[in-house]
């Protein structure tokens, strides 16, 4: 599919579905024009509110403004996060912008971090009469999963301004990164609770019931039979998903490789797994609990082990995922991505190859690897897995260093290459050390897929591009 047919399916969205719409989420897959699709529909729209973007930095920094250049400065544009020179602005510097938008006398895009959407609203600016008001009459959530959260400060602050706003627009391609129970918060960023309930608790109470308890406590929950039908049921006349099938994208090839321990390492890994007590180098390790011993293991698993919770310390146990590395690196003829977990990966790494380049948001560094000056990157998907457009070079090549079970890191992290724009088949390394926890967290990460899948094709709406 050209770019003219996808303009031509972004600008179908933005009058079928979006125009028709106070509030409306897109559920896109990465890379399929969440932000272009934003743009055709609020330019047609052509209202005379300001536009709130409240999004990841890097996406609030760079995607939006560059977006919009890209198409003629559509809108005037505003961060309320940077200056020019990508400089964060002080507080007080801030709440003057904040201030500043009611001065602004024709419609303007303002970006502003997820971070400080809580500082935002806690500091509304004035009117001339003293008065806190909310001067944005449209709101674009960037990534509509970071709302997931009831008992976030973000989600406390949304709850207070979102009767003011006229138009709500979500963007996801990860809309339950951990199962049905994240869709709450998200749907009543849309709806204030109009379709899956006033709180979490209603929702709870209509579609789940309890199967774990911690003093008496219920703390997980399956859904009802029936409720996932329900609850896409309810949804599915503001959420709509586009079918990226006929997007002409190269190959994807995830490749497993298996790490192999020796008898020591292994049998270092077994003692605090099965003691979660460790005394080696002169120290002692432990991790009583479930999701201490979790992290140590993941650590392990990758080479390193962190002497406490808090210390910035560790001890090198095993190269072994270094070393594969290096294959992958010695054996492939252009540019490669490494992603990792821990502080300790990054330090083995920048170790064993000191020309590597750490990914930032720095609009500079993304530019280089485009351009294919930069033979060899590391990423912490954490904290640059959203936003960065990394497909336009000759680079085609991820390699996992350690896994998460976040599912959302994982799925977004996989698509800063294999989206539109890439050109080359592109190729997934996942280092899974034998008998460890790696083993659990690949697996995890493919059930999760699955159901995210299962949300996506409930609410798909293939475009007719005709």
């Amino acid at each position: 599919m050209d770019f003219n047919t996808i303009l031509k399916s972004h600008q179908l969205i933005a009058k079928n579905f979006i125009e028709t719409r106070p509030a409306a989420g897109l559920f896109l897959d990465c890379g399929a024009g969440k932000t272009l699709s934003t743009l055709a529909s609020l330019y047609e729209l052509n209202e005379p509110y300001h536009i709130l973007v409240v999004a990841p930095k890097a996406i609030a920094v760079s995607t939006w403004k560059k977006e919009i250049k890209k198409w003629g400065d559509i809108f005037p544009y505003t961060s309320l996060i940077v200056n020019e020179k990508d400089k964060n602005y002080s507080t007080k510097i801030r709440h003057q912008l904040y201030q500043n938008v009611l001065d602004c006398s024709k419609a303007t895009v303002f970006s502003i971090n997820r971070e400080n959407f809580v500082d935002l609203v806690l500091h509304l600016p004035e009117n001339q009469y003293g008065q806190r008001v909310w001067p944005f009459g449209t709101v674009v959530f960037d990534e509509l999963q970071s709302f997931k959260s009831h008992t976030s400060q973000r989600m406390k602050a949304l709850q207070t301004v979102r009767p003011y706003m006229n138009r709500v627009i979500g963007l996801t391609g990860t809309p339950t990164p951990n199962g049905l129970m994240d869709l709450w918060g998200e749907i009543y960023a849309l709806d204030q609770g109009a379709r899956l309930g006033q709180t979490i608790t209603a929702y709870r109470n209509t579609f789940f019931y309890p199967i774990k308890y911690i003093k008496n406590r219920p703390v997980d929950w399956a859904p009802f039979p029936g409720a996932k039908e329900e609850i896409y049921r309810r949804i599915s006349d503001i959420i709509v998903s586009i079918d990226t099938d006929g997007l002409d994208l190269p190959d994807l090839i995830v490749n497993d490789i298996s790490v192999h321990l020796s008898p020591a390492e292994r049998k270092i890994y077994d003692r605090l797994r099965i003691d979660k007590v460790l005394e080696f180098d002169g120290v002692t390790i432990t991790a009583k609990q479930a999701a201490g011993l979790q992290q140590k293991l993941s650590q392990l698993a990758s080479g390193a082990l962190y002497v406490s919770k808090d210390s910035k310390e560790y001890i090198k146990v095993h190269e072994e995922k270094l070393d594969i590395c290096e294959y992958i690196i010695d054996n492939t003829s252009s540019p490669v991505l490494i992603a990792y977990h821990f502080k300790s990966d990054l330090d083995m790494l920048q170790e064993r190859f000191p020309y590597g380049v750490q990914i930032t948001t720095s609009s500079q560094i993304q530019d280089d690897w485009n351009a294919g000056k930069i033979p060899l990157a590391f990423i912490q998907p954490k904290s640059c897995g959203l936003g960065l457009n990394l497909q336009s070079g000759p680079g085609h090549t991820l390699v996992w260093y350690t896994l998460d079970f976040n599912y959302e890191d994982y799925y977004q992290m996989n698509k800063r290459l294999y989206r539109p724009g890439q050109t080359m088949p592109v190729t997934i390394h996942r280092l899974i050390t034998e008998n460890t926890i790696d083993e659990r967290v690949a697996k995890a990460l493919e059930r999760k897929e699955a159901n995210e899948q299962e949300l996506i094709d409930a609410v798909k709406w293939a475009l007719q591009t005709n």
